[in-house]
């Protein structure tokens, strides 16, 4: 009687695959090393002592809010105003239109909070750049300079402000 080797193979095969690998088993192939990314640095001021900030963008977004607010104050007050003008109508100020946001009173309210919203970020800003100014006109005229370029120079001179 001849055997066949299939079942051997099947054996052999099933066994093979319960035999556990271990788990810090290296790579066939191992990754291609990168190299380090370079870490750009920004150059290094040349005034001395910490800079404050400048409220430039208080003051533009005070301006913006203040100017836009002022027309709808006014619109709110027009509104208002212009529903006493008739004669057919009377004044007072409990109708049911005024519920909502959009009759005149409402925007009288919401055009006075940006007035107010827009006035404050303006005073805020102007008193920071004013702090910004007077720090600035202490600071040297020419002072030297020593940077890093991105690509790794040492770069030396003189920082002009004009």
């Amino acid at each position: 009687m001849h055997r066949s080797p299939r079942p051997l193979l099947v054996a052999s095969t099933l066994s093979l695959s319960l035999v556990a690998l271990p788990a810090h088993a290296r790579p066939l192939v191992r990754p291609a090393l990168r190299p380090a990314p370079i870490a750009l640095q920004a150059a290094p001021r040349p005034c001395t002592g910490d800079e404050p900030k400048r409220g430039v963008n208080l003051m533009i977004g005070g301006g913006v809010a203040l100017g836009l607010s002022i027309p709808i104050v006014v619109l709110g007050l027009m509104k208002a105003g212009g529903r006493c003008l008739r004669v057919d109508r009377d004044c007072d100020n409990r109708s049911y239109q005024d519920a909502n946001l959009t009759g005149g009173g409402g925007l009288v309210a919401i055009g006075m909070l940006g007035v107010l919203a827009g006035t404050a970020m303006l005073a805020y800003g102007g008193a920071t750049n004013h702090r910004w100014r007077q720090w600035r006109a202490k600071q040297p005229a020419v002072a030297p300079r020593v940077a890093r370029s991105p690509h790794g120079t040492w770069t030396m001179g003189v920082a002009l402000r004009f």
